[in-house]
This record gives C-alpha cells, structure tokens and sequence, in this order.
C-alpha cells in the first residue's frame, strides 16, 4: 500500500532561513523520501509518495540546495526536464475561480433546491466577483475573504443570497474602494 503525503505552503518557513538551512532541508528531503538512508525505513520501502507544492518565490530560494542534493535529477524546478513529476499550476480564470468557491461553498449548503439553483450560496455570481476586487487574488486569500465574509453576514444577521451593496461594503472596509472595480476579463488568480 502506498500513502500521499502533501505539503503545501513551504515558502512560509523559508522566508528567512539561511542558506545552510536550506541545504538541510533538502539533503532531508532527499534523505526520508526518496533515498532510504538508514534514518528512513518508508523511503527504503517507497512507503510515501510526497506532492509538494512550491511556489516559484520558493523554487529561486530553493534552486541551489535542491541542485545540490541531486533533487533536480528526480524533481527539477523546470518542467520541461522532469514533466512527469511536475504540475504547472497557471494562473485561474474567472469561471475556474467561481468554481474554487463552488467547492467550498456547495458542500455546506443544506438546502437540495438552494443547492442546485445557486451553488454559490449566500453568494451570487455577482457578489463572487466583488468578492474577487478584480485583482489578482491568491486562492487561499479567496477562500479566507469568503469565509470571513460569511462569517460576518452571520453576525450582522444576513440571509439568503447576500445583496451586491453589503458585500462591496464588507470589501470597501477590507481594501479600499479604488480597487473594487467593475468587471475585467484579465486572469484573477495567482495560483
């Protein structure tokens, strides 16, 4: 049998690690999932097989260590030399972003008949993109502001779909007004 283990978010712990830090973690990296030494029994046995997400802030500070533990030969940065073991994760449009806040916002909806005319409950297409500001947004950012927004409508005792008004308040509050714009064709998403 063989387990996934996913990690995600690196860059965090790299924002201010020293360069014999980062050559630590990845000789380790190298050392418990794929090389077996003797401190790791389940890389020996290809017990895990490990996805790591890396933002390309991370692979810069990252690309002379990994090099260094013969991890690009396996796992390069660069997708055109190691295509099989990479995922390009490019930048989301704004119907792939509705349907990130759909996989958030369906499964919590109770209610069959609100699910399937409005996934997006309490939002609306509409009140997603003012949600959005129409500015490059990081997912999780997204996901958060969604949720904070829910949260207060709670609060604030909103119900059914929230009106246009009280979500580019919420976000006026939150951002400012110059950059809650009106609808813009450009990417949306930073993945």
């Amino acid at each position: 049998m063989t387990y996934y283990l996913f990690i995600d978010d690196l860059i965090k712990g790299f924002n201010s690690v020293s360069q014999k830090s980062r050559n630590k973690f990845a000789e380790d990296v190298r050392d418990y999932f794929i090389s077996g030494s003797t401190r790791s029994e389940v890389a020996s046995r290809a017990f895990f097989t490990t996805i790591m997400t890396f933002h390309p802030g991370l692979e810069r500070k990252l690309f002379d260590s990994w090099h260094e533990a013969g991890l690009d030969r396996i796992a390069s940065f660069d997708i055109r030399r190691s295509p099989g073991n990479n995922v390009d994760l490019g930048l989301l449009d704004k119907e792939d972003t509705i349907e990130l806040l759909k996989a958030y916002t369906e499964p919590a909806i109770a209610d069959d008949e609100i699910k399937a005319q409005n996934p997006l409950h309490p939002l609306t297409r509409k009140t997603a993109q003012i949600l959005m500001a129409n500015r490059k947004i990081f997912p999780r950012q997204l996901l958060e502001v969604a949720h904070k927004l829910i949260e207060q409508a709670k609060k604030d005792g909103q119900s059914g779909p929230l009106k246009e008004k009280y979500v580019r308040t919420f976000m006026e509050n939150r951002i400012g007004p110059e950059t809650i714009q009106d609808d813009n064709p450009e990417d949306w998403l930073d993945a």
